[in-house]
């Protein structure tokens, strides 16, 4: 099936997606894979139950692209994806780290970084850091600076190798592939000893304090809500400098998985979205039984008080007999008075019309919750 990319835009913003992916025969998940191949923005998680509640929500515009038309493989979505692998296939990457001083031409935002660390003056713990959109994130030693930045330009060398590339986020360098981001920072490895300060002026209010000695060694981590490996160290049999490649392919699973998480949470939502749905149409199907079970019981109620006031006239009418051309004209007045509001009582004469324009007429079709006598 192919499509108007501008067609399929306006499409997604009247129907959910499961829905409409229903409509396309093709799953939503591949659905929204074409969406975002091109372009095409998807509204986000909730947008329909606010717009249930006549909140209005903006649509982004559609960015300028050329007209292109777009084509839904259904054969390749319909069924049900593989489970997804532990690992994503990549080429082997190599990564060098210089083992002399930096070249003068390394990467942009390791000699951002570079420049940045020498100028933070150490904590009172001895850490020096970075963290920004232009600056790789770092805590370390003042004296692991340079170590620290070789490791950078390895791995800012080595992203384009798998496709990835540094971009700057809102509050911190992120390493960016096949459009999904994911952040990492470096830390220097210590250890910590705690040692006791007494109080010069009063006995008993002795206090703490850390001394902090740095190894020389480093640890790589990767932040994210995602599964998978997150943390690359210096170890007893292979240094962090050789595990560079794993770690750079470790950033593309990173991103990976954290795509694969956040479609199975939008799945998740849209799951929750359609149950609160069902359970709101079964609420309102009790409410309008119920509703339509006291207006019943109301009729019900009528009707008997009409057979009472029927009864008890009738009962006067016996009594009367021979002398009702005889009674004055209030009397006579009072009694036609009560023969209308008796008539006017009984609903069944009116229920029963109402039943049968129902069955005649279609455009009283099978809509009788809430009907009511008035």
């Amino acid at each position: 099936m192919k499509i108007d990319r501008e067609e399929l835009y306006r499409r997604v913003w009247e129907t959910p997606v499961t829905r409409l992916a229903k409509e396309f025969d093709i799953s939503d998940v591949g659905l929204a894979k074409a969406c975002r191949k091109h372009a095409v923005p998807l509204p986000p998680v909730g947008y329909w139950t606010k717009i249930k509640h006549g909140k209005v929500i903006p649509k982004p515009a559609l960015p300028q692209k050329a007209p292109v038309l777009i084509e839904l493989d259904a054969a390749r979505f319909r069924a049900s994806e593989p489970a997804q692998k532990l690992r994503v296939d990549l080429p082997s990457v190599a990564v060098v780290v210089p083992t002399a001083k930096l070249p003068e031409q390394f990467g942009p935002y390791t000699a951002a970084t570079r420049k940045r660390l020498p100028k933070d003056k150490p904590d009172a713990y001895g850490f020096v850091g970075s963290a920004g959109p232009a600056f790789f994130e770092c805590r370390l030693s003042a004296g692991a600076v340079e170590s620290a930045c070789q490791i950078l330009y390895a791995i800012e060398g080595a992203l384009p190798s798998v496709g990835a590339k540094l971009v700057k986020g809102e509050q911190c360098l992120q390493v960016e592939h096949d459009g999904e981001r994911v952040h990492f920072k470096l830390v220097e490895q210590y250890t910590r000893q705690q040692h006791v300060v007494s109080d010069k002026y009063y006995k008993g209010w002795d206090g703490k304090e850390y001394v902090y000695t740095f190894t020389g060694k480093f640890g790589l981590e990767i932040e994210g809500d995602f599964s998978g490996r997150k943390r690359w160290t210096d170890g007893k049999t292979a240094s962090l400098t050789e595990k560079l490649g794993d770690f750079v392919h470790g950033l593309v699973e990173a991103a990976a998985a954290t795509r694969r998480h956040a479609i199975a949470r939008e799945a998740e939502h849209r799951r929750w979205e359609e149950e609160a749905r069902r359970r709101e149409e079964i609420q309102r199907d009790l409410r309008a039984v119920e509703d339509f079970k006291l207006k019943l019981l109301a009729e019900a109620a009528a009707f008997r008080e009409s057979q009472l006031i029927s009864a008890y006239l009738e009962r006067v009418h016996e009594q009367l007999a021979d002398d009702r051309n005889a009674l004055a004209q209030p009397a006579k007045d009072w009694l036609d008075l009560a023969q209308r509001i008796a008539s006017k009582v009984d609903p069944t004469t009116r229920r029963v019309e109402r039943l049968k324009s129902g069955i005649a007429s279609s455009s009283h079709g099978g809509g009788y919750f809430g009907d009511a006598l008035k």
